[in-house]
């Protein structure tokens, strides 16, 4: 297996050549068929197209067709491959790491080090927030590269097999594979919209009354749709071909990377064995993945027609050829597999269990312990020593990082006013490693929207029996009340960020956890113990 920079280069210049001459072809032929159609039109008084009068038998015309497809290529060739990195994430709906959440920070530190064992190539780092197991590359001719992933596989693999996938990808950038991928994608992308496009105005065209003068003009499009399908499929099949062949390229490279081939191939048993997200990612982007979204029988097989119309080689094949290379079989891989757990990063939530109370010295002596909300009724200093019930040893206020927020509450940075129910300051808490704001008093949550879902993603934290008891009862409760009589809600509470009120409502019809809602802030508050019951819900109520 070539690895030269020398190699790398040569067959990435071919591959290129040939899909630009391709690409150019297409243009041609889709152009040819658009004259001769026009042709058509414009001798429909029965002028034979096939004699010497005939428009398309004038070889200039087929130069100035030839011509006109050499620059549509080259339009088509610069617009999807330079900046297309921007375009592509948006329409995958990737968002940049959250430097405040564990995962994604874990996720950022992977990708740099992965970066300095590629010789310092620069790789960004980015996420799909939806629950599925996969991860991508794409990369453009300005030197830009990107490694994503999603929150689902962020919560399954430990670290050692999240590097493994990382050099996966990272390999795919080295060997300049993504850059051919990215290219094919996004040709591939503005053949679809304008496919689809076309369909729309023959959808249209269908409602209404077609006169004889816009018969021309509806067989014109009608003739783009088929070309641009034509182009689509064939552009795809590159695509495929492509992908299919460069897979097992990476898998060595990411070897040689990590040392570490059982990581890699316990990561693809994972990611192969579980949803890998199809229906969330279009089909148009799977060359891009390290597995394709969508699993079909055709992609773990083998033959003409799978290195047709598949875009990666076997999981299963590639699986084997790692175990092999780690000197072990697969009943040992599925083994390790079971007694290799997902890295807990967050043993437990951090909403405080419990209230805390704080003694606080004076002339007199220690006084207390005193509630928050009764620490909130004496004159505050930062030079006050405090010592916390349960601890021997006195800090001063500025030390201990809640009563230092709540001497700060009228002079927060960071827009949270207070507690909704006791007019407390919130501090903040990482549960399952998303950061939260809560209230040390009333063991209330504020989450935003963005957030939530790497909460119910992530599965790392186990439920106490009143948890299970509560959510069971509220289940109860709430079949009860749609059986009676309509829910009512009330507005009694206000934002913590811009003061007004908030919606009180059900989580959702299914999960039937009454909570707060901000819609201007896209921050909703849960009660004590209503965040841990949403989760238990949805957890339970979903194949693990």
């Amino acid at each position: 297996m070539p690895f030269s920079f020398i190699d790398i280069e040569e067959r990435k210049t071919r591959e290129i050549i040939f899909v630009f001459i391709g690409l150019t072809l297409f243009y041609f032929a889709g152009a040819s068929a658009l004259i001769l159609v026009a042709d058509f039109c414009l001798t429909y008084n029965g002028r034979c197209l096939y004699t010497s009068d005939g428009f398309l038998l004038r070889p200039q015309v087929f130069l100035y067709t030839f011509l006109a497809a050499v620059v549509a290529a080259a339009l088509h060739w610069m617009y999807s491959v330079y900046s297309s990195i921007p375009r592509l994430l948006k329409a995958m709906r990737a968002v940049t790491p959250d430097v405040n959440d564990s995962y994604h920070k874990q996720l950022k530190n992977i990708v740099d080090e992965v970066s300095v064992a590629c010789g310092g190539r620069k790789m960004d780092c980015v996420v799909l927030p939806v629950p599925a197991l996969n991860a991508f590359s794409i990369a453009d001719f300005s030197g830009n590269a990107a490694i994503g992933v999603t929150e689902g596989l962020l919560t399954r693999l430990n670290r050692a097999q999240l590097e493994a996938v990382i050099a996966h990808e990272a390999a795919h950038i080295v060997m300049q594979d993504t850059l051919l991928k990215t290219a094919t994608v996004s040709i591939v992308s503005v053949f679809t919209g304008l496919n689809r496009l076309c369909s729309e105005i023959l959808r249209g065209s269908s409602r209404s009354s077609r006169s004889s003068k816009g018969g021309g003009a509806i067989l014109l499009v009608l003739l783009l749709y088929v070309t641009t399908a034509v182009l689509k499929f064939f552009t795809y099949l590159i695509s495929m071909f492509i992908s299919r062949q460069c897979e097992y390229r990476a898998d060595a490279v990411a070897v040689r990377l990590v040392r570490d081939p059982l990581a890699l191939a316990q990561a693809l048993r994972k990611i192969s064995g579980g949803w890998r997200g199809g229906g969330d990612i279009y089909d148009s982007f799977e060359s891009l993945f390290i597995v394709s979204p969508n699993y079909s029988h055709l992609d773990e097989s083998e033959g003409v027609f799978s290195n047709l119309f598949s875009t990666h080689p076997p999981a299963l094949k590639r699986i084997g050829i790692l175990v092999d290379m780690g000197h072990a079989t697969m009943n040992v891989l599925d083994q390790s597999i079971k007694d290799v757990k997902a890295a807990r990063i967050i043993q437990s939530v951090a909403i405080p269990v419990g209230e805390t109370k704080w003694s606080i010295a004076t002339n007199k002596g220690w006084e207390g312990p005193f509630s928050l909300s009764e620490m909130g009724q004496k004159p505050l200093r930062y030079d006050d020593l405090v010592m916390r019930s349960g601890d021997s040893r006195s800090v001063l206020l500025s030390n201990d990082p809640i009563l230092l927020k709540f001497l700060k509450n009228n002079k927060k940075t960071d827009g949270i006013n207070g507690c909704p129910h006791c007019a407390l300051p919130l501090t903040e808490a990482s549960y399952e490693g998303v950061p939260i704001e809560v209230c040390g008093s009333c063991h209330g949550a504020l989450v935003s929207d963005e957030r939530l879902p790497r909460i119910l993603i992530r599965r790392e934290q186990g439920f106490s029996p009143d948890v299970v008891r509560e959510a069971k009862l509220v289940v109860d409760r709430a079949s009860k009340l749609f059986l009676y009589q309509p829910p009512k809600f009330s507005h009694d509470l206000l934002c913590p960020k811009c003061g007004e009120k908030m919606c009180r409502h059900f989580y959702s019809m299914v999960y039937p956890v009454e909570v707060d809602t901000c819609y201007a802030c896209s921050l909703t508050w849960y009660d004590e113990r209503e965040l841990e019951i949403v989760q238990y819900l949805i957890e339970n109520s979903e194949a693990v």
